[in-house]
């Protein structure tokens, strides 16, 4: 029989004579090929021999010759990675950055890094095959930390991502990529298609496991039927122990290759000092079996083959429930990464001039390119629209109506075209805003919010307490009953407390809180932000584009001047002149009065606006002239327009805005009288309108007061339900701004809200904010910088904005007041749940653990009881 010996690099067991011997430092070491003895020298002379030891019985794919050749050159570019050196590949792949974590080694460069920040690093995200284990992760960081020129290099566990900050002066993308085949993995420029290939591929290794353990579980149950139906019919010690022998063979598979995801977690969490859910299911279920196999063979006792098999395949089965749960909550974040279009129809110049239409990588757009958009698809970046179109924006801001765009308007990227038009683009396909929205999403995933810090600290210490009530519960039952006895009551209690139960609390419950608020249009940038906004005390707000719409509109109306209509058309065009917002806000008001411009409106020689808050213009033709005033009462009256009456109307209003409107007519012609005799109501005003026609036929008269307008913001919707729903969740609520007080009090007192300070200048809110705890500041995202940064939450409602996503630490898309409602009832709501579940866990535990160290728990009803825990605790994260 041939002898069997493993590679010392990779750990695969092979025939000894197929080996290549090696002699190091006294020590028979062995290969299976030069690549395995290429990486394993390798890793001794950097001093990473320690992998080794944290590899445990794991085992490596051996290494390709062509990595071998490789490790003899590992920082110089090879052939088949030079393409990364690319520049247009780097610029599409990678991320320029300043200020990155400084490397613990190599402290040289980072000195020279430092001196050098004209020349920005370069962050790359990979995605790194090969790992399975902790043990992968740290050689793979660090080996990475060790090469000059990597400034930081970390590595998800959960989903294979690494992110990796360089120095591209020091070292090439291609040599990291070298490095990491080197030492027997592959490097791939991060995908979300790559990463699910990768988790579709684990979770076909999870679901083959769990054929397995329910195959064998199910096979050990029938088994189990005929050992029961022996007890009451007689079985003979024969028949016996051939089912024992059966059991433990089916047994066998259940706990060492459905459960070794128990003992990889176990081993690697003790060699760091830590017990947890792994270890406490490990230990017990190999009790368990060691016991069992003990009492089949040596005919003392019972063995309980078939509670092995079920403690290991219910908390697996639980475990694997957990793996889609968590990938269901984070299933927002899975579409998004695959929302935006791979590739787009660009202009480009042809050989003889003409224009052609050719695809080009979303990725490699860049600024100016003219992007034609063809019905149904997403646009990929920010850009401005150069032939008229409509887009849908429902996935950006809310709005269930397509918005129609023409020529010159901003279009976001993550909007859906509604028919074909082409645009230019303006921002690069990694800086517009669903990409922005995407990374700020992903970023809060793995966010953690404070209350976890708690869940983190008792379930460090609970297994190591739950160990040592076990152990006290043995030598109790020991001393007062059986070996047997003591040994099930310690298995019971191992099995059913519940580490695991405590970890997901938190994380379970955060993650569907952030996917379901970006589902309705919120998008919290951290966890802890779910926490805080919960707890809040005070929440402020701001008036202007918070609260009102930050757009006036026309209150109430007086008129003085009987010739409404023909004045009043005069105003509609000399209003288009202006673009103030009392002007448009006017405009708009009499065009929906089906006010058109008439003839003599073709005639205007001079429209301006003076220093004292006015306008002015004048209209003019062979055949007469009409000069126009219009603006504060104050401005009026200093051209020697008599304002009294309108004054005194004025006073009752001092919250609004005003626009008052006076007419001069000089020289009127015959055109200006036959306008006149078309109004409406000729039989009646006729006399009186020709009477002032006379009257301006000879002589210049004083311009005559005509009409006076209050205008003032209106509140948005929702604005009334929210502030009272905030009232009645305990909160206060205090209105900021910087708008003249008596219109932020008059607005206050339509809202409810008893606390207001208005004619704040941006320093003043900040004052404001910093003597409240826990308070949340809700802006407009653009002229609330100071008070949104500085709030313990800071909300931003901007549309899907560049500035709001900046500026927010929450975010409402749709820039709705029921987005901010939305957004404190997923707060109050998650942050609800995460209590519930530390209750849940903490009840169940304190509840079952003495039970089972009575004795009234046997090692099967504990594994059933210590998966349902934690699936309860899904579960409750996971309704709505």
């Amino acid at each position: 029989m041939s002898q069997k010996a493993k590679c010392s690099h990779c750990q695969l067991e092979y025939d000894k004579a197929q080996l290549k011997k090696v002699i190091e430092d006294s020590s028979e070491l062995y290969f299976c090929c030069n690549g395995c003895e290429a990486v394993y020298m390798l890793l001794k002379q950097s001093g990473l021999g320690g992998f080794y030891d944290r590899l445990g019985g794991n085992t490596l794919s051996p290494v390709e010759k062509s990595s071998a050749k490789q490790a003899n050159s590992i920082i110089s570019t090879t052939s088949r990675f030079s393409y990364l050196d690319d520049d247009g590949f780097l610029e599409k792949h990678t991320t320029k950055i300043k200020n990155a974590p400084k490397q613990k080694s190599n402290q040289a460069h980072n000195r020279q890094v430092n001196n050098q920040r004209d020349s920005p690093l370069l962050e790359a995200n990979l995605i790194i095959e090969g790992i399975h284990c902790a043990a992968c992760v740290w050689l793979n960081e660090a080996a990475l930390q060790k090469q000059q020129g990597i400034i930081s290099a970390n590595i998800n566990y959960t989903n294979n991502k690494a992110k990796i900050v360089f120095d591209p002066r020091a070292i090439k993308l291609s040599a990291i990529f070298s490095l990491i085949s080197s030492i027997g993995y592959e490097a791939h420029i991060y995908d979300p298609s790559t990463q699910e290939n990768l988790l579709t591929k684990e979770s076909k290794s999870y679901f083959t496991s769990f054929v397995v353990g329910v195959f064998c579980t199910m096979s050990i149950m029938m088994v189990a039927i005929a050992q029961y139906a022996g007890y009451f019919k007689g079985m003979s010690a024969d028949m016996k122990s051939v089912l024992n022998l059966i059991s433990c063979l089916l047994a066998t598979p259940v706990l060492f290759f459905t459960g070794r995801v128990f003992f990889v977690g176990a081993y690697y969490g003790v060699k760091q000092g830590y017990v947890g859910m792994d270890f406490l299911v490990a230990f017990g279920a190999s009790l368990t079996f060691a016991y069992s196999v003990y009492a089949s063979f040596a005919g003392v006792g019972e063995p309980y083959f078939e509670s092995v098999a079920m403690i290991v395949l219910f908390v697996f089965s639980g475990k694997f429930l957990e793996i889609r749960a968590r990938a269901l909550a984070g299933d927002s974040l899975d579409k998004l990464q695959h929302i935006l279009p791979s590739a787009v129809l660009v202009e480009s110049n042809g050989e003889n001039g003409e224009i052609l239409l050719l695809p080009k990588d979303s990725k490699e757009l860049a600024k100016d390119d003219i992007v034609h958009i063809r019905e149904g698809e997403m646009l990929p970046c920010d850009g401005v629209v150069l032939t008229q179109g409509s887009i849908d924006t429902r996935s950006l801001s809310g709005e269930s109506e397509p918005v129609q765009k023409v020529r010159g308007d901003e279009v976001l990227s993550g909007s859906i075209a509604c028919e074909s038009f082409c645009y230019a683009v303006q921002k690069t396909y990694a800086d517009s805003t669903m990409s922005n929205i995407i990374k700020l999403l992903e970023e809060s995933l793995e966010s953690k919010p404070k209350i976890q810090n708690l869940a983190n600290a008792l379930s460090k210490h609970f297994s190591r307490v739950v160990l040592f009530i076990a152990l006290c519960g043995f030598l109790f039952w020991w001393e007062y009953a059986d070996a047997q006895k003591a040994l099930i009551i310690a298995i019971s209690v191992i099995v059913i407390s519940c580490p695991c139960a405590l970890a997901l609390a938190t994380p379970i419950a955060s993650v569907v809180g952030i996917s379901r608020g970006f589902r309705e249009g919120v998008l919290f940038k951290q966890a802890r932000f779910l926490e805080t906004l919960a707890k809040c005390e005070v929440v402020l707000f701001d008036k202007t584009g918070t609260l009102t719409q930050g757009k006036l509109s026309v209150k109430k109306v007086f008129d003085f001047d009987t010739r409404e209509d023909f004045s009043k058309n005069l105003l509609v065009d000399f209003l288009s002149h202006f673009t103030h917002p009392i002007a448009l806000a006017l405009k708009d008001f009499l065009e929906l009065k089906n006010l058109r411009k008439n003839e003599i409106s073709k005639n205007l020689k001079e429209a301006k606006q003076t220093s004292q808050r006015g306008i002015y213009g004048i209209y003019e033709d062979k055949q007469g002239k009409v000069r126009l005033l219009g603006g504060s009462l104050e401005y009026l009256q200093s051209q020697g327009v008599d304002t009294n009456e309108a004054s005194k109307i004025a006073q009752n209003y001092p919250q609004m805005s005003i626009f008052a409107y006076a007419i001069e007519i000089v020289k009127i012609t015959n055109e200006v009288e036959a306008i006149e005799t078309h109004q409406k109501d000729k039989s009646s005003n006729e006399a009186k309108s020709n009477e002032h026609i006379n009257e301006a036929k000879s002589t210049k008269t004083l311009p005559q007061f005509h009409s006076l307008y209050l205008l003032q913001d209106s509140l948005k919707n929702g604005a009334k339900e929210l502030v009272a729903s905030l009232k009645k969740a305990g909160k206060e609520v205090l209105l900021i701004s910087g708008d003249r007080q008596c219109v932020v009090e008059s607005i206050a007192k339509e809202l409810g809200i008893e606390s207001y300070k208005g004619a704040l200048l941006p320093k003043d809110k900040l004052e404001i904010i910093r003597s409240h705890k826990n308070a949340v500041m809700i802006g407009d995202g653009l002229n609330d910088i100071l008070a949104l940064q500085s709030a313990e939450v800071g909300i931003a409602m901007g549309a899907g904005s560049a500035m709001a996503i900046a500026q927010g630490d929450v975010v409402v898309l749709d820039d709705s007041l029921e987005g901010v409602g939305r957004a404190f009832s997923i707060a109050t709501r998650t942050y609800s749940r995460i209590k519930q579940n530390l209750v849940i866990s903490l009840v169940y535990n304190a509840l079952l653990i003495p039970l089972a160290l009575c004795g009234f728990v046997i090692p099967l009803v504990a594994a059933l009881s210590m998966s349902l825990s934690s699936l309860l605790v899904v579960a409750n994260s996971m309704r709505k």
